[in-house]
């Protein structure tokens, strides 16, 4: 691969990008505007729409360096210590230059007031500390942005959660010098919940980073080539890549643009020549984006495993996916690691850093603070996309004990033997990747204790049972016959006692499957297996009430995420309406989904008139403002029922705002 590619492919722009950096003017000022009214600001979107460029790019070139000191936080193992080391380091590698001096010394009368009593630490936790010790230096607003906080919700604990909201809540309430913006992918938006009960102000200034529409794009690629002084052959050749891009949806993912973009410079140059030329010829022999990005990764995870195999042998013909596959989470998002936190048992040390040496050149991995990390959510992905089963399960099998362990100290329950038998068959794997902690296995130990007390009173029970009629029917030989006759008649009473019990049970699971409560039906047809052990129908029941309580989580996530956009207002109505027919699909608690979604649909049959109604009202003033509320107002009822009709006027709003 040509290393002379002027585009960022997956990297985010920073400061020094802004020169080429282009397309978002109007959502860096808006950005701007509530980053000085408040000292909260919350910013979401969808994967790949450029939220992380437009504040490492976009606002920080907005303020002066006076006015600017950003501390970019990410959660890595744990948000708390993540905050608290990031604030630390900068404290102890600060330096006096003399322009710093200069500007403090310019400063000092105005801040002074701000300053009084900070020296005043007793009591004091470690991050506001840390926090009072750079503003003191600096004299600079902090501005504390946390990038991808999604990963707090995937990732994190209770525990954790709890903590850093309070955090936030002491930090926004003493410390005015101190500005937060939250960056995440706006599926999480419904994780905020309980921050927002800690931090009521949560949502007051939010800003929604939207996929770029066609007219926009288009000029970000004519500005693009002309900066890097690329020819375009042809009117039509940036319609030619948005078109590749968008697959006809109109809107165009920023990063995917970055992607394209660099992959016809790749194909542009491959003859040597010194001038570029983009052609739609070149477009069309790249393809599509989709298939730009999965031969982009096939191409680079060939050469690395065939590299690798010539190089150090003997090596697992997938050797590199399982490297690849530890920097995913089982819901297909990136994640951080440590160089010891990679633990790849098919692999040696030696071909492991290899494989992590080649994938950085390769700019699949980045290397930063110490963590190796995909270099965007759209390689993991296409990683995920390529999981085997036995990967699935392993990593379902991960979260389980995960999630069974942090909610343990409130619900006080064990694993079972069903899930401890399923565990056993990845012990193994669990081990030599090191994927749980030691309060973990310590769980799993202690609910292994607690299952064979359990069972091993039963078995006491019914050897007890058994020994007690021995001895009766051996007291007497006189009584022998008849006491084979009690003994067989005891077990024949026995078996139909076990047989309507196990009947019972069997019932109570199908009620309780009825009524949607999954995992009391699980729990029945459990205790109905023991009644008859090796039953396939009761088998059956539990695989089937496994599959439904997989989804359960995923349908309480689609329910709690529709149910926080809709307290959002109408703005966020089909959003709302979109989680709960996914929960719909998921087929687990269909009457709930249902009444939720003719909840939200009538409301949204009254406000899709009222959209279009707005939008025709303001497209007749046939001016800039007039076209941007008609074309907000035609996207909003576009999303919810989308028609020939209304793609063409959003068509126009988009070609005048062009124009303008």
């Amino acid at each position: 691969m040509s290393s002379s590619s002027p585009f960022k492919f997956l990297d985010a722009y920073n400061k020094a990008d802004h020169a080429i950096f282009f397309g978002r003017v109007e959502e860096i000022e808006k950005l701007y505007e509530m980053a000085h009214q408040t000292n909260l600001t919350l910013v979401y979107g969808q994967s790949g729409t450029g939220k992380t460029s437009l504040i490492q790019c976009g606002l920080a070139n907005r303020f002066q360096s006076s006015d600017w000191f950003d501390v970019y936080i990410r959660r890595n193992d744990e948000i708390n210590q993540s905050l608290l080391q990031g604030l630390k380091k900068l404290d102890s590698g600060k330096k006096t230059s003399q322009g710093t001096l200069l500007e403090r010394l310019q400063k000092h009368r105005k801040e002074v007031r701000a300053t009084t009593g900070i020296e005043e630490t007793e009591g004091l936790s470690p991050v506001i500390k840390a926090l009072r010790s750079l503003h003191k230096h600096y004299l600079k607003p902090i501005y504390l942005i946390f990038d991808q906080f999604e990963e707090l919700f995937i990732l994190g604990s209770q525990e954790e959660q709890e903590i850093f909201y309070h955090t936030v809540a002491d930090v926004l309430q003493s410390e005015g010098y101190c500005r937060m913006i939250f960056v995440l992918r706006e599926e999480a938006i419904a994780q905020l919940y309980d921050f927002e009960k800690v931090v009521p102000t949560l949502f007051d200034k939010r800003l929604r980073v939207e996929p770029m529409g066609r007219t926009r794009t288009m000029e970000v690629v004519k500005q693009t080539c002309r900066k890097f002084g690329i020819k375009l052959d042809g009117l039509n050749v940036p319609e030619s890549i948005i078109e590749a891009i968008s697959g006809g949806k109109g809107r165009v993912e920023l990063t995917y643009l970055q992607v394209f973009m660099d992959r016809l410079y790749q194909l542009a140059t491959e003859n040597g020549s010194e001038e570029v030329h983009f052609s739609e010829p070149l477009v069309n022999r790249l393809g599509n984006i989709e298939d730009v990005l999965a031969e982009f990764l096939r191409d680079q995870s060939l050469e690395i495993q065939t590299d690798l195999e010539r190089a150090l042998p003997p090596v697992p013909h997938r050797g590199l996916n399982f490297v690849l596959n530890a920097f995913v989470t089982l819901e297909g998002t990136k994640q951080s690691l440590t160089r010891r936190q990679i633990r790849i048992p098919q692999l040696t040390a030696e071909q492991t850093d290899f494989c992590l040496e080649r994938l950085e050149k390769g700019r699949i991995i980045r290397y930063a603070e110490d963590r190796y990390e995909l270099a965007h959510d759209a390689l993991a992905k296409q990683i995920a996309d390529q999981r085997s089963a036995e990967d699935i399960a392993f990593l379902e099998v991960n979260k389980l004990i995960q999630d069974r362990f942090r909610i343990f100290k409130s619900t006080n329950t064990y694993l079972n033997h069903s899930e401890l038998a399923l565990i056993g068959n990845y012990r193994k794997r669990l081990e030599e990747e090191n994927k749980l902690s030691e309060a973990e296995w310590k769980y799993i130990k202690k609910s292994d204790q607690e299952d064979k007390r359990i069972r091993k009173r039963r078995r006491m029970i019914v050897t007890g049972v058994i020994a007690v009629l021995s001895v009766l029917v051996l007291a007497s030989g006189f009584l022998f016959v008849t006491a084979q006759r009690n003994l067989t008649a005891f077990k024949e009473e026995q078996k139909r006692n076990a047989e309507a019990k196990y009947a019972a049970r069997m019932a109570q699971g199908e009620q309780a499957m009825a009524s949607s409560n999954y995992e009391r039906a699980k729990e029945e047809f459990l205790i109905a297996l023991e009644h008859k052990t090796d039953d396939s129908l009761a088998l059956n029941k539990i695989s089937e009430a496994e599959i439904k309580l997989r989804n359960k989580t995923e349908f309480e996530r689609n329910i709690t995420q529709g149910d926080s956009l809709y307290a959002l207002g109408e703005s966020y109505y089909v959003d709302a309406w979109n989680q709960y027919k996914e929960a719909l699909n998921l087929d687990y608690n269909n009457p709930v989904a249902q009444g939720k979604i003719g909840t939200v649909e009538g409301k949204l049959e009254t406000l899709y008139s009222k959209w279009i109604s707005n939008g025709d009202n303001f497209m007749i003033t046939h001016n800039r403002s007039g076209y941007s509320n008609a074309l907000r107002n035609y996207e909003r009822a576009n999303r919810f029922r989308s028609t020939p009709e209304l793609r063409q006027k959003i068509a126009e709003c988009e070609k005048a705002l062009g124009q303008n």
